[in-house]
C-alpha cells in the first residue's frame, strides 16, 4: 500500500478500519484510512511542546478500549481519545526509565511496555501505574533492543532496534517471555523508494489486522505500508 513517505514512523496500531500511527518527530499520532490502495491521512494532532520536553522522541501507540495509549521515549505517556485524538491526561514512567514501544495484552489484562533493552514493563491499564518487569530471553540469554511491540494471538512480535542489517522481527511467546523465532523482513525494504536524501529507514511500525489475520509493516520514512500473513 502507498502512504505519505515523509514522516518517521515509530509505532502502529490497527481497528478496523482506521490505522493509528505515530511519529518521532514531530512528536505526532495520526489516524489513516484506506482508500483502493493508499493509506490517506484523515487527523494529526501534534502533542503540545508545553507538555513535553524539546529533546522528547515521539514513541508507539496502542488501542485500548476507546482510548490510545501514546508513549515518548523519556516520558511523559498520553492516554487520548480514540475518537477525536484529544488528549485526556498524562502519565510518568518509572525514574530515570524510558518506554518505546506498547501493546495491550488481554490475557494478563496489562499494559506491556518496551525501552530498546530486554526488559518489558507491566502497567496496571486503568491507572497506568507501572507495576512490574520481565525479562525476555532467547537460549537462555537476555534479548535486548526491543523496540515497536504487537500482540497477535498469544504471541508478541517486536521490531529489533540496531543496525540496518539487522532487519529483524522477533516471535515472543507472552506467557514465558522466550523469544521464539526470528523473521527476516529485510526483503521489504528493497521495495521501498530512497527518501529525498537519499537514505532508507529502518523497519519500524506493527499492527495486527485480526480479521485477514495478517500483519502491516512499514519503516521510518518509508514510501509503503506492507501486509504480510505469518506461515
Amino acid at each position: 500500500f502507498i502512504r505519505d513517505q515523509g514522516h518517521i514512523t515509530e509505532g502502529l496500531a490497527y481497528e478496523k478500519p482506521i490505522l493509528y500511527e505515530t511519529t518521532g518527530a514531530p512528536v505526532a499520532l495520526r489516524s489513516l484510512e484506506l482508500s483502493e490502495s493508499v493509506w490517506v491521512e484523515i487527523q494529526q494532532v501534534e502533542i503540545p511542546q508545553i507538555e513535553i520536553q524539546s529533546s522528547h522522541w515521539g514513541e508507539s501507540v496502542c488501542v485500548l478500549d476507546d482510548k490510545l495509549i501514546m508513549l515518548t521515549q523519556y516520558g511523559p505517556g498520553f492516554i487520548l481519545s480514540k475518537s477525536d485524538l484529544g488528549i485526556e491526561r498524562s502519565f510518568d514512567y518509572p525514574q530515570g526509565k524510558e518506554a518505546w514501544g506498547v501493546i495491550f495484552d488481554p490475557v494478563r489484562k496489562k499494559i506491556i511496555t518496551s525501552d530498546g533493552t530486554a526488559t518489558l514493563r507491566f502497567w496496571n491499564p486503568e491507572y497506568m501505574s507501572f507495576e512490574s518487569a520481565h525479562i525476555v530471553t532467547y537460549n537462555g540469554q537476555p534479548f535486548d533492543r526491543l523496540d515497536e511491540l504487537e500482540y497477535v494471538n498469544g504471541k508478541i512480535y517486536a521490531n529489533i532496534n540496531g543496525k540496518k542489517e539487522d532487519e529483524i522481527m522477533a516471535e515472543i511467546d507472552a506467557v514465558t517471555l522466550c523469544v521464539t523465532g526470528l523473521i527476516d523482513i529485510s526483503s521489504l525494504g528493497k521495495l521501498v523508494s530512497p527518501s529525498r536524501d537519499g537514505s532508507k529507514g529502518i523497519p519500524q511500525g506493527i499492527a495486527w489486522n485480526p480479521e485477514s489475520d495478517s500483519l502491516y509493516l512499514t519503516g521510518r520514512n518509508w514510501d509503503k505500508i506492507f501486509e504480510i500473513k505469518l506461515l
